[in-house]
């Protein structure tokens, strides 16, 4: 980050101040000590420079840059500050092998049951029956064409499409409740209203796809509940580049 003033004739009573990045590591160059200017042509610079991503998303985002003379401010520019999307060199932690984006939207709203991150795996995401999480893959910072989403949306739409398969197979499925068509819907949710007819807005018990598209009764409701996250709700708390805000 270079920092500009003007007049070289002020540069010994001019000096900079910027606000920190969490417990990223502050240092100003050596020609700017505690951030003091030194001319450049007809300028003033200071440079300084962060190491180490910070641990939390919230020390992202809007910070501020002050210019002093003296001992009396004259002028302040708010900045921003992102974390690259697709890097790898956020804080250790047990997601050894997640991607930055991965390890930020965790912290925010976005993220929702217990997963960990499958670098792997072709899919946004997946459950393995009986497991006590889900697991996230590479695509879910992607598009989703089922909603037209793309990144922290994605992420927060996976979560809640395979916490829903979690929930299902606990509530449902591991619980032995009668499944004809083994498709992890009950007999009993399928056809509600327990009159054997295929009724307005029920599956059919008896075939796990109901519709014939390819995609079964349980998968069609978990993209259905996923729609529910609303477009931009947690742009607030994106700070990734590119990202929603960036």
């Amino acid at each position: 980050m270079k920092l500009y003033a003007v007049s070289p004739e002020i540069k010994d009573r001019a000096y900079f101040i910027v606000d920190g990045i969490g417990n990223s590591t502050k240092a100003w160059d050596a020609a700017n000590p505690g951030g003091r200017s030194a001319p450049s042509g007809d300028n003033l610079i200071a440079t300084v420079r962060f190491t180490g991503l910070p641990a939390n998303n919230s020390d992202f985002g809007s910070k501020k840059c002050s210019l002093y003379f003296d001992s009396g401010k004259v002028s302040e520019k708010p900045y921003e500050v992102f974390f690259s999307r697709y890097g790898s060199n956020h804080p250790p932690d047990h997601h050894t092998n997640a991607p930055d984006w991965y390890y930020y939207y965790c912290q925010t709203m976005a993220s929702s049951g217990s997963h960990e991150y499958d670098p792997s795996t072709p899919y946004f995401g997946y459950y393995i029956a009986g497991n006590n999480h889900f697991h996230i893959g590479p695509m879910a910072v992607g598009a989703n064409p089922e909603t037209g989403h793309n990144g922290i949306d994605t992420f927060a739409e996976t979560c809640i499409h395979e916490a829903l398969h979690q929930t299902h197979w606990n509530s449902w499925v591991r619980t032995g409740m009668k499944d004809s068509d083994g498709d992890w819907i009950p007999d009993a949710v399928e056809d509600a209203n327990g009159n054997g007819v295929v009724d307005h807005g029920e599956t059919d018990p008896n075939n796990p796809d109901t519709n014939g598209n390819g995609i079964d009764d349980e998968d069609e409701l978990c993209y259905k509940v996923e729609r529910s996250w609303g477009s931009g709700s947690a742009n607030a708390q994106d700070w990734s580049m590119p990202g929603h805000q960036y």
